[in-house]
Parts: C-alpha cells; sequence; structure tokens
C-alpha cells in the first residue's frame, strides 16, 4: 500500500502572502482611479501596513471583500457614502483574478508567479 501526502499549496508549499497583499493592492488601486474624480488626492493604494491592518481585524479573510472594504473606507475618508460608489462585485473579482493569476490564466502569469516556494529542492516521499 502506498501513502500519498496532499498538501494545500496556498501558505504550506508556497509563500503567497505578498502575491496576494499586492493583487489587493492593484485593485484597490484600479478601482479608486477610476473614481479619482471623487476622491482627493485621487487614486489610493494602500500599503502593506494598511493590508495587515485590515486583516488583523479578523474579518476579512476573503481578498475579494478585503479589497472593496478598502475601497469603501477610502471614499468613507473622504466623506462619501459607499452607497456613492458604484461597485460592481463581480467587476472587482474579475480584475482581482487577472492580477492575482495574470491575463492569460491558467498560465498563472500574473503576481503568483512570483511566488517562492518554500522547499528549494525536491522532496521524495519514501515508503
Amino acid at each position: 500500500m502506498r501513502a500519498i501526502a496532499i498538501f494545500d499549496i496556498d501558505g504550506v508549499l508556497r509563500d503567497v502572502g505578498g502575491s496576494y497583499r499586492r493583487a489587493i493592492a492593484d485593485t484597490v488601486e484600479h478601482f479608486t482611479q477610476n473614481h479619482a474624480q471623487d476622491l482627493t488626492p485621487g487614486s489610493y493604494r494602500p500599503t502593506l501596513a494598511d493590508i495587515d491592518q485590515l486583516k488583523s481585524e479578523g474579518l476579512w479573510n476573503n481578498d475579494w471583500q478585503a479589497s472593496q472594504e478598502l475601497i469603501y473606507r477610502q471614499f468613507e475618508q473622504q466623506g462619501k457614502s459607499r452607497t456613492h460608489l458604484n461597485l460592481d462585485y463581480d467587476v472587482l473579482v474579475e480584475f482581482f483574478q487577472s492580477r492575482y493569476r495574470g491575463p492569460r490564466s491558467p498560465n498563472l502569469d500574473g503576481v503568483t508567479s512570483v511566488q517562492n516556494p518554500y522547499f528549494a529542492r525536491r522532496v521524495t516521499l519514501s515508503n
């Protein structure tokens, strides 16, 4: 009988933290840039500290929702209501995925292409 080991790649075999955070920052910047006329001083790109602060609240494990929340908060900081922003969640998800996976998905030529493996050499399992 042969045994197999199954790993969840995100955070187990590959360091994905930076790539997800970069996709969040790209998404927030894109959507605030598209509405820059409503913001002062214009588009907003969250820092890693901004994203980590949001994540530390414990409510934002879903990166699409985290991106949306950062966009909404930027508008609220400008004294605008969330309802003022006509933000299509499906379009946001599609943009996020295009940044994360890449425009030619499933080739994974987006920010996933810069994920570093935790293991630098091949691991062989023996009986």
